[in-house]
């Protein structure tokens, strides 16, 4: 009885899965990017495992929402130019319904605002369980932009005068919405609405 020879290249195929394996892996510990980028209003746009990394020139934006998310929101143009050598003081209503979403939109506006070089504040519209100051539009100066978050009927930007903008929300989830659209405006990566 004869015997067959077995196949000399009986290794190649396991080989092969393994090289496979071991490159992804690398692929993905040395390159891996969470997404594809893409452009808006000729701005990259690279999404991250929660939001997006938005280039404005040499800033780098995080934005909970793509732009062209909040685009809708009704804005008036922001001009950065106008916060130059101020400071900002940002204003919410301490009884809102939902004050976490509130809060969370507070803190990344400030941080965005801190980006900029922009000394940032704190108050209350109105008193309550707090020891903020009492703010809102009456108390923007030449030298301090108050920005009022407020529950509303309507998401949308409100320019009250000069230095006060009130970013209103009509559910808790537009809070975040309507600060990244004001920050984007303000960047220069979004044009006001109206």
């Amino acid at each position: 009885m004869r015997r067959r020879n077995k196949p000399k290249f009986g290794w190649v195929m396991p080989m092969f899965i393994v090289v496979i394996m071991v490159g992804s892996t690398f692929g993905i510990m040395l390159g891996g990017d969470s997404g594809v980028s893409t452009y808006y209003n000729d701005h990259k746009i690279k999404p991250l495992e929660e939001g997006y990394e938005i280039k404005a020139g040499d800033l780098k934006i995080y934005s909970s929402f793509h732009p062209e998310q909040v685009e809708s929101i009704p804005s008036p143009a922001i001009n950065s130019f106008d916060f130059i050598g101020k400071q900002a003081v940002i204003a919410f209503d301490p009884e809102q319904e939902n004050p976490m979403y509130g809060d969370y939109a507070r803190f990344q506006l400030g941080k965005f605002l801190n980006s900029l070089q922009i000394p940032v504040g704190a108050g209350a519209t109105k008193e309550g369980n707090h020891t903020l100051p009492i703010v809102s539009c009456e108390n923007a100066t030449e030298n301090t932009v108050v920005i009022v978050f407020k529950e509303g009927e309507i998401t949308k930007i409100v320019q009250e005068d000069l230095s006060c903008y009130v970013l209103e929300a009509a559910t808790p989830q537009d809070m975040i919405m309507v600060q990244d659209r004001f920050k984007l405006t303000l960047a220069g990566v979004m044009e006001g609405s109206n």
